[in-house]
């Protein structure tokens, strides 16, 4: 029976720590929990064999071996075959003893992603953040050389990943470290853009200007311009977003729509924003185009009104909703 053999060679692992006897032993508890065992057991096995007999370790359980039962856990994890608890708890155990290895830090943010897949962002940011800080003390070693783009690439995903948890706070303190790599600056510049943006900083949205931002930085630096008052700006941003979308979004007409009528030049865009919306043409719109004349004081504030309303429910649509809120307890 292959569990009473691992019960007596356990039993007698606990006897004989050292020398060749405990050495043999570790051996054949090892062949016997690889093939009849879990793959975290057989993995603890290869730690316990590689810290007590590192001269033998690799004849007795060769690097590719050790490999093949590492990509077995993970697998096992991710398709359920083990409960996510003992998964996790034998993840954190393998990552203490082996996270010098680049090839086991890829698992580790293999996990970290089918975490963020499953709304677990809290978690996967952690698993983030040990990969980046493992990677950060390696890289100040004189042994380890972390390619930069990796450093940069696992620190703009971990600040994603803090955004998503609304965590803008972190997330922009986070990303006032510049990037190693030209190739990631417009990603920073965009990600920066969101945390100032989710914490309300417009000023500082505004210092996020690249060449060609792609359309959710172009919105974030349009909602700035709006929120400062800054019309003309606000005019210009709303304008080369619309033209970059297959839709109009009815907030971003709305905030059009108020800045061209405050830069005067509500009429000027009338056509374009009447074929943007199509049949939905904004009331808004119609109420400023309904006469020659000025929208007199009351007609303004009925507009800053209906206004002030549809940017609150942008407000409430954009923001992130911190994981976990609204739970009991």
């Amino acid at each position: 029976d292959p569990d009473v053999i691992r019960e007596h060679l356990a039993s007698a692992r606990t006897r004989w720590r050292g020398g060749e006897i405990g050495l043999e032993t570790l051996s054949r508890l090892f062949e016997v929990t690889r093939e009849f065992g879990g793959a975290l057991d057989t993995l603890d096995l290869v730690a316990e064999i590689r810290d007590r007999h590192l001269d033998e370790a690799e004849r007795i359980v060769p690097d590719e071996q050790a490999w093949a039962l590492m990509e077995r856990f993970y697998a096992e994890g991710a398709r359920g075959d083990i409960a996510f608890g003992p998964f996790f708890e034998g993840h954190l155990r393998l990552f203490r003893s082996l996270a010098t290895d680049p090839r086991y830090l890829d698992l580790a943010l293999g996990l970290a992603e089918q975490l963020a897949e499953r709304g677990a962002y809290r978690l996967a940011g952690e698993e983030y953040r040990r990969v980046l800080d493992t990677l950060k003390v390696q890289n100040e070693s004189a042994h380890i050389r972390v390619p930069p783009e990796r450093l940069d690439r696992v620190r703009l995903r971990l600040a994603e990943l803090l955004l998503d948890s609304g965590k803008p706070g972190e997330a922009g303190a986070l990303l006032s470290d510049p990037v190693r790599e030209a190739a990631f600056s417009k990603r920073q510049e965009a990600l920066r853009a969101r945390a100032f943006h989710d914490l309300g900083d417009w000023e500082r949205v505004l210092t996020t200007w690249v060449e060609e931002p792609d359309p959710a930085h172009l919105r974030h630096i349009a909602h700035a311009h709006h929120a400062l008052a800054e019309w003309g700006a606000s005019r210009r941003s709303h304008l080369d977003l619309l033209a970059r979308g297959p839709e109009a979004d009815p907030a971003v007409l709305d905030r059009l729509i108020l800045a061209s009528f405050r830069s005067g030049q509500i009429r000027e865009d009338e056509g374009l924003i009447r074929s943007l919306a199509g049949a939905e043409v904004p009331r808004l719109l119609d109420a400023l185009l309904s006469s020659d004349r000025p929208a007199t004081a009351m007609r303004r504030s009925e507009i800053e009104a209906h206004i002030s309303e549809t940017s609150g429910l942008i407000r409430a649509a954009e923001a992130q909703i911190p994981e976990g809120a609204g739970e009991d307890g």
